[in-house]
């Protein structure tokens, strides 16, 4: 086997999916699934139809490699109405936001090549990058992101092959980068010479109005990496790159060497679905959805969980960060949550160096809880973390 399939351990995060997939478990653990309920079922049913029943022959072919014309046209249309201004002939279509990342890696990395990248950052980043052995810098970040003066640095002692980042709705901590900051790192790493790889899957989920662009419209040097898993399926598998003709043909020569195309029918629907009449009130029907969860979840931990617990409220998305008391291990306090059929993540995984917080912090995510089962998943975890501080549940914190 290859050195990194020998060296790379099984993670428990599968397993903790694995179990929130359960029916009776309260799951604050990912967005794997969307909840039904708020998924366009009926107009993809229809847009399968109609693809099936327009063009039965053509969807048999292989895709162009760098997606279907009118997938790209509409993702530019979308990208250009959520501040990132996009031509269809910059847009390549992939597997998913995860097989981007993967392809991005195929074309930029060697052995050994160094990769500026938040701490801490997405699971889906760590997993794509780590098959081709770069060497990972933990650039140290505030409720804004990435602090320049230490990406400054890490761009003048190493030189990395590109600075990967969430610069909207952050995964997962689910902050939003101010506008002074996106131009001050934009404008450091082209003077520098080393590309940024913009992940933004949750553009467009803001609970107000939101009007910070994109690093990419900031530079058509930055390479834009999206997908529609967080807003139509997962299930879809379309996700995009957006880049200069170089990354473009780069790109392409990977997917030509991995699989020959996205599915055709998958592309010509989630065409037909952006351009949508029901579309963009869909989309406000979902912000909403996590609007009313994260502040049921906000409601919750500040009446559930004990005092020493930090957290900081997102702009927008699904996930919110919290630190645990001093002494307290996210694992522990896992271990006793699923006992109560309640699961979330804890932070270690999110880290690709050893932070002193790393032990302390979780992620939780709203993505398929209700607001009711979210009070009482917080409320079951709340007596998993006085039992492991040994405090006394205070009585009629609940109505």
């Amino acid at each position: 086997m290859a050195n990194w399939v020998r060296h790379t351990k099984p993670s428990f995060v599968s397993e903790v999916l694995e179990f929130a997939r359960q029916d009776d478990v309260i799951s604050f653990a990912g967005g794997q699934t969307l909840d039904v309920r708020l998924c366009m079922t009926e107009e993809t049913k229809e847009a399968y139809e109609t693809v099936l029943n327009e063009s039965a022959k053509d969807i048999l072919r292989y895709s162009q490699s760098e997606g279907e014309e009118e997938l790209r046209r509409a993702i530019a249309t979308v990208l250009t109405e959520e501040w990132c201004p996009t031509h269809k002939d910059d847009v390549v279509v992939t597997n998913g936001s995860q097989q981007a990342l993967d392809l991005i890696a195929k074309a930029f990395l060697r052995p050994g090549d160094v990769i500026a990248i938040e701490s801490p950052t997405g699971l889906g980043a760590i997993s794509a990058f780590t098959p081709y052995h770069p060497l990972f810098v933990a650039v140290p970040c505030d409720e804004e992101g990435m602090l320049v003066s230490h990406l400054e640095q890490v761009l003048r002692q190493h030189r990395p092959r590109f600075v990967y980042l969430m610069s909207t709705f952050h995964n997962p901590t689910g902050r939003t980068m101010g506008l002074e900051r996106r131009k001050r790192i934009v404008g450091l790493c082209k003077a520098a010479g080393v590309p940024i790889v913009e992940h933004n899957s949750y553009e467009g989920l803001g609970f107000h109005e939101h009007s910070l662009p994109t690093l990419r419209s900031l530079s058509d040097e930055v390479i834009y990496v999206g997908s529609l898993s967080k807003t139509l399926s997962p299930g879809l598998r379309i996700g995009w790159i957006v880049g200069k003709g170089p990354v473009r043909e780069a790109v392409k020569l990977g997917i030509q060497a991995t699989c020959q195309g996205i599915s055709v029918l998958n592309q010509r629907a989630a065409a037909k679905l952006l351009l949508h009449p029901n579309y963009k009130a869909h989309v406000g029907s979902l912000v909403a959805a996590y609007a009313e969860r994260m502040d049921a979840l906000l409601q919750a931990v500040r009446t559930e969980l004990p005092e020493g617990c930090t957290w900081r409220s997102p702009a927008g998305g699904p996930n919110l960060w919290l630190r645990l008391p001093e002494g307290v291990s996210a694992l522990d306090l896992l271990s006793l949550s699923m006992e109560k059929n309640t699961v979330f993540l804890p932070g270690r995984p999110f880290y690709i160096e050893e932070h002193p917080e790393s032990e302390q912090t979780l992620r939780l995510n709203v993505t398929n809880a209700s607001s009711e089962r979210i009070m009482e998943g917080i409320a079951r975890m709340g007596e998993s973390l006085r039992q492991l501080l040994g405090v006394p549940h205070p009585v009629l914190t609940r109505s």
